[in-house]
């Protein structure tokens, strides 16, 4: 039975219970993940505990427990450039042999052997102006796709003595599997847009046709997965 992970603390009778009820978890690749825990806690004790009935490698956990009381200072940076284009399958390996797998970005394999969904993908080339703005116009991507994304650093402000400067890569998308219990497993279609109620579609919702989404599907989703092509790579 596939669980979720959630998580739970301890109660003032020293049992647990659950105070995020779904926690969220790391999926697909090697990656980092926060969970906030401000105001979680029923008592003093600050124990947690993960539940889940999924396979997941955890590397390791770090918990913040600074006062939140240095200065900080926050710079946001638009997009400078973005170009989508083909990259293949970075290999696969295990520096220790044991799972999870690493990937190396050196070494680039044509092929991998995994599915496509079948539809139209945004076209390879300049894709910028669909990165600038959360809205319902967004770079759709196969696997072997690369999305190299350039910021100009010479907008960032001066550091201070003393401070040091941490990047923030901001993201603003959905994601689709092709498990067989997934809504429409292997097709792009239905497009999902924001403040949709549910996924599929539910009653009169759809994919929002304005002047600028119907301009924004004729000129960039324009890259046809057919089933024949779907499966040569």
């Amino acid at each position: 039975r596939l669980i979720p992970p959630y998580l739970q603390v301890k109660d003032a009778q020293g049992q647990w219970q659950t105070v995020l009820s779904q926690m969220g978890f790391p999926a697909g690749l090697p990656k980092t993940m926060t969970v906030d825990l401000t105001g979680k806690f029923l008592t003093r004790d600050r124990r947690v505990r993960i539940v889940t009935g999924m396979r997941i490698y955890w590397d390791q956990i770090l918990v913040d427990t600074s006062t939140r009381r240095e200065p900080l200072r926050t710079t946001t940076l638009e997009v400078a450039s973005a170009d989508l284009h083909w990259r293949g399958f970075p290999r696969e390996y295990s520096p220790d042999g044991r799972l999870p797998r690493l990937y190396d970005y050196r070494t680039i394999d044509p092929v991998a052997p995994w599915k496509t969904h079948l539809g139209n993908y945004t076209r390879y080339g300049d894709v910028r102006e669909l990165l600038l703005a959360p809205d319902n116009r967004y770079v759709i991507t196969r696997n072997g796709d690369e999305l190299q994304v350039d910021f100009d650093a010479r907008r960032l402000p001066h550091l201070p003595r003393g401070w040091k400067r941490t990047f923030l890569l901001y993201t603003n998308g959905f994601g689709k599997d092709m498990d067989l219990h997934s809504a429409r497993p292997e097709t792009i279609g239905e497009l999902p847009f924001h403040g949709m109620k549910a996924y599929p579609y539910s009653g009169r919702e759809g994919y929002p046709l304005t002047k600028e989404t119907i301009d924004y599907l004729d000129r960039y989703n324009t890259r046809t997965i057919t089933p024949l092509l779907g499966r040569l790579r």
